[in-house]
């Protein structure tokens, strides 16, 4: 199997010990909301894809904090996706991603205010947030960086595309603020 050269890149910068089920919570929630995102896109586009065929890989993990990258699988989507699309497609995500960071940041202190109506996510795209968001919520000083590299095919160049940086006090802020969400969404 080859996976793609665009990379997402986590970075996970946390000083004190992380529970492994929570760095699993973590990455799993990211990865169901790659596939709602890629499946949505391909739908949009007049084609059809399988749930099971959307996968992310990680590929290096590196020491003294978790810094992940994550790859799409080039011979799954090969023939919907070219895989020069992957650069576009993890853009897209990773911008989809900060924006709804900021998003859940904005209903922080509005939580009499909040109609469920005007939510733009679904209950499980909050909880999904939320967990993603867990491993540096609840590390103080700690910081959440995502961006999307490529890599040149030797390894020897990275093209670095977008990167978004959020402290624990800002992943904590929008934490809280999807859980609002998601209670808000029970009376939907």
């Amino acid at each position: 199997m080859t996976v793609s050269e665009a990379r997402i890149i986590l970075h996970f910068d946390v000083h004190q010990p992380i529970e492994l089920m929570e760095l699993t919570l973590s990455f799993s929630a990211l990865a169901k909301q790659y596939r709602k995102f890629l499946v949505e896109g391909v739908k949009q586009s007049g084609s059809k894809i399988s749930d099971d065929d959307v996968k992310l890989y990680i590929t290096k993990i590196e020491n003294n904090c978790i810094l992940a990258e994550l790859a799409g699988a080039a011979s799954i989507l090969g023939a919907l996706v070219p895989i020069m699309d992957y650069t576009n497609i993890f853009i897209d995500f990773t911008k989809n991603i900060a924006g709804s960071i900021n998003y859940f940041r904005g209903l922080v202190g509005k939580e009499d205010k909040i109609e469920p109506k005007e939510i733009p996510y679904s209950k499980s795209q909050c909880a999904d947030l939320a967990n993603f968001l867990n491993v540096v919520s609840k590390n103080h000083g700690g910081k959440l960086g995502i961006s999307v590299a490529e890599y040149a095919k030797d390894d020897s160049e990275v093209r670095q595309h977008v990167r978004f940086t959020f402290s624990s006090e800002e992943a904590h802020e929008a934490q809280k603020g999807a859980l609002i969400a998601q209670r808000a969404l029970e009376y939907r």
